[in-house]
This record gives structure tokens, sequence and C-alpha cells, in this order.
């Protein structure tokens, strides 16, 4: 019976120590280079992200502020003090907090502003407290909207109740602006389906193919205040007809309004210099929501804005500023 024995190999033997701690230094170098470059990857993308939402954000409020900066005012014939002898009347209901909310000491103001909340009086007093947070605050206000509705025939002096076109929707407390020339009549509606205004027409107005501008009334605030949903600083709008407030992009960190006086920008114009104004400079400072995308922190300077973040804040922020012309804003008008 015949045995066989294995053949073994004259030289096994296994990896020294040196080889395995080489072995081992490169895998840890590749390792490491791998994580570095999956760190720099979510690092550029979280910033990519952050520049996306900052921008649409910027972008969105520039054209916000273009737009509403520009219909303020109209109709011209709107602007500046009720009464006899001015070219606006106001035909509201006798609330007194109705009119001091929307026309405090009874005027049509194309614009405002206030850079902090006053304590007492005046349109910004009705900014919350609690809500605002810093910078400037702007009003806007116009009829440019058109209101749907059609007249088909001439409102006379002492008229209350004007007849509609078919389909025309109308409810108790809309408030609109009638303009044709040189004179405005900002009227209070009456009653859900019809409109009926508190008291007679003072002025006529020929049917709106005949030249009558009927818009609805906009009366707003802009103003960093408080996105709560969000637990920051958003800009936000009060409309003062209603009362109530909307955050229109978050976070936003600063609002700062200049206004163009004779040829110089002023940050508060003198009370009886706003109907000078013929330009508005706004500079607003935007900050992106995720943490930890810069390496150093950001220092911004756009328009009015001049911004250092703090050493421990390494999130993104932008400035953007836009510079508007008020074609509207012209001297207030004697009937």
């Amino acid at each position: 019976m015949s045995r066989y024995s294995p053949i073994l190999p004259r030289h096994q033997r296994g990896l020294t120590l040196v080889e395995l701690m080489i072995s081992l230094v490169l895998g840890l170098l590749i390792t490491a280079g791998i994580y570095q470059l999956f760190n720099v990857t979510q690092r550029t993308y979280r910033f990519e992200q952050a520049v996306a939402d900052v921008q649409e954000n910027g972008r969105f409020l520039i054209n916000v502020f273009q737009r509403e900066l520009r219909h303020s005012g109209f109709p011209p014939a709107c602007q500046g003090a009720s009464g006899p002898g001015e070219s606006l009347t106001l035909n509201l209901q006798s609330s007194k907090k109705t009119k001091e909310a929307i026309f405090p000491d009874g005027r049509f103001d194309a614009i405002g502003g206030w850079s902090e909340r006053p304590a007492e009086g005046g349109y910004a007093q009705q900014l919350d407290s609690g809500d605002y947070q810093k910078g400037d605050a702007l009003l806007v206000h116009h009829a440019a909207n058109p209101a749907g509705l059609v007249v088909d025939e001439p409102i006379n002096i002492g008229d209350k109740d004007i007849t509609l076109a078919e389909g025309a929707s109308v409810k108790a407390g809309d408030i609109f602006a009638l303009a044709f020339q040189n004179r405005c009549e900002v009227i209070e509606n009456t009653q859900d389906g019809k409109l009926i205004v508190p008291s007679g027409f003072s002025y006529g107005f020929p049917p709106e193919d005949d030249g009558t501008w009927i818009g609805a009334l906009v009366g707003d605030i802009y103003y960093i205040g408080w996105d709560d949903p969000r637990q920051e600083p958003g800009l936000r709008r009060l409309n003062l007809l209603t009362g109530q407030s909307e955050t229109l992009a978050s976070p936003v960190v600063d609002l700062e309004v200049r206004y163009l006086v004779d040829d110089n920008y002023q940050e508060a114009p003198d009370k009886g210099d706003w109907n000078k104004i013929t330009a508005v400079r706004v500079s607003l400072l935007l900050r992106g929501a995720t943490r930890n995308v810069l390496e150093t922190p950001a220092q911004v300077k756009a328009g009015d804005i001049d911004f250092m973040a703090p050493d421990d804040d390494l999130r993104l922020y932008q400035g953007f500023t836009t510079t508007v012309a008020l074609r509207n804003r012209l001297m207030e008008g004697k009937q």
C-alpha cells in the first residue's frame, strides 16, 4: 500500500508587519481621500443649493418692490390730502378705525417710510411689536389693480346706489378708487352684491368706457418681521385693509430704504419733503437656510447694506438692491 505525502511550497510565508502597516496606511489614505472628496462634493452641493434658494427669493422680492413702487400713487389724482378744494375725497363708512388705519389724517400717501417701528400713531404703529424685528419699513399705496367692476352709466353727484354691469361681484367692505382727470373718490361698499356707498358721491364720473378708472385699493407696509412657522426673520407685508400680515420670503434679515429728494438720497425725509420724492432705493439682505456652507464668515456690501457675519456663522448671505423711479409721484393737485 502506497502512501502519498502532500507537496508543499518550499518558501510559503505570510505578510510581514511592515507590509501590513503599509497596506493599512494606503487604505486609510484612500479612504480619507474618498471622504474628503465626498465632503467637498456635499459642501459644494449645499453651497449651490443655498445660492439658488437665496437668488430665487431675492429676484422675487426685487420684482415685488419694482412692481409695487411703479404702481405707487396711481391714480395721481388720488394722492395727498382729502377734503374740500382737494382732488381727493374719502367716501368711507364712519368707522374711525378703518379711516385711521388706511388714511391717517385723511391722506392718501403714495409712499411712506420709517427707520423703526414708531411708538405711537401713524401707519406703522399697526406693526405688531412682537413681529417687527429690525430695519426700515416701507408703505406703498395705490389703486393700480383693476377692480373688475364695469359701470355703464354716468355717476352723478349725490348718487349712492350704483348700477353695475351683469356679472360684477362686490362685497361689503370692499374699497375702490374712482378717478377721472384731476378728481378721485375713494369709496367703501356697504352691501354684498351691490355697490352702495355710505354718502352720495361728491364728484361725478362718466362711464368706464369714457375714461373713468376703477381700481381696487392697495395699502401695504413691507418690513422685516418674524416668520413663526420657520422660526426665522423674513420679509413680511401688512395689509392695512385687512390688518393681516404674511411672509413673502425668508430668511431675510435686513431691509434698508432710501428716498431721492433734490438729487440726494435720504434715510428719512422731512415731513414736508415726502411729495418731492422722485425715486426709492431698496436694499435687502437675504440669508441661506443651510448652515456651514462657507469656509469664512460672509461679508456683504450691496446698496445701503454693509454686513459682516459673526465668526461662528458660516451661512450664505447675499445682498440685493434696486432703484425705482416713482412715475405717479406728482405734486398734490388742487381741483
